[in-house]
């Protein structure tokens, strides 16, 4: 079979997706999103062009993207199955402010926050503790998120109204779990490189197996919650235990998650259940 993985540009992830899928002999092409007309008609062509050519079709590209919107309702017209069909998710998905609230209405664990035009030290302080978390509600890779201890700091804060703050929780590392359709597929600790306290792998932290059965129970679980909560095909889930009570607490979803690198850390070969999904795909054609 024939798959095609739509994306800017292909990653890590994406060469591990198409090595693995030869020796199960198929391929995995990367389909860059083409300059196209916005009409109805360029977009249905831009479709039509990639189901000709493939069994299965994977929309990576980013959520905000209101090209993929438009292709997804193209593919639910013309039936055509396709994974992570944006048009199906709420537009906000990749927003971390409306994660936040959307977590907190469905009455899942989060960590405090506050939002403000006009952030104030002695305010967020006394609301949130010292120090506090500025994050930006659109970044990825740990970008724009910032340990503020001062009025000072808060300089880094281009912009307040697209910051969240939220009170810090110490921790030693936190939890990514891959959830594919609404299950939990796999979860490993993501540890900070030394003098970072964001442990992103794209940041120079590193992975490490989740030893204890009852915490992988626990956080596939509020995962899954999660993306019940904000409903996406193929998430991972962020999530931090707190060392000051031992209590978990969701961080956010990234809607672009990457596999590449966690096989040994997350004990599952993600690459061929993701496979599984494109054929079952590619079945109901």
């Amino acid at each position: 079979m024939k798959f095609g993985f739509i994306a800017g540009k292909p990653q890590k992830s994406f060469e591990c997706l198409a090595k693995r899928a030869a020796l199960r002999g198929h391929e995995v092409e990367h389909i860059p999103l083409a300059d196209m007309p916005l009409s109805l008609s360029g977009v249905t062509a831009f479709v039509n062009s990639c189901a000709a050519n493939y069994d299965a079709l994977h929309y990576y590209a980013g959520l905000a993207d209101p090209i993929g919107i438009a292709f997804g309702q193209v593919c639910d017209d013309l039936g055509i199955p396709l994974l992570n069909n944006r048009s199906r998710v709420p537009h906000l998905t990749h927003n971390k402010m409306f994660q936040t609230l959307s977590f907190s209405r469905a009455g899942l664990p989060i960590p405090a926050t506050e939002f403000t035009r006009s952030p104030d030290w002695e305010t967020l302080s006394s609301k949130l503790g010292n120090p506090v978390v500025a994050k930006r509600v659109r970044g990825t890779h740990g970008d724009h998120v910032h340990i503020i201890r001062s009025q000072e700091d808060l300089s880094v804060v281009e912009g307040p109204s697209d910051y969240l703050f939220q009170e810090y929780l110490p921790h030693r590392n936190d939890v990514r779990v891959l959830v594919l359709e609404g299950n939990a597929i796999c979860g490993y600790r993501r540890v900070p490189a030394e003098g970072d306290f964001r442990a992103n792998l794209a940041r120079g932290g590193y992975a490490e197996p989740l030893a204890d059965d009852g915490e992988k129970d626990t956080v596939f679980r509020l995962a899954e919650a999660a993306v019940t909560a904000m409903p996406h095909d193929l998430a991972g889930v962020d999530i931090i235990k707190s060392e000051t009570d031992g209590q978990y607490r969701l961080i956010e979803i990234n809607t672009n998650p990457s596999w590449y690198g966690i096989a040994e850390s997350a004990n599952t070969q993600f690459e061929d259940i993701l496979l599984d999904t494109y054929e079952a795909l590619a079945a109901k054609r």
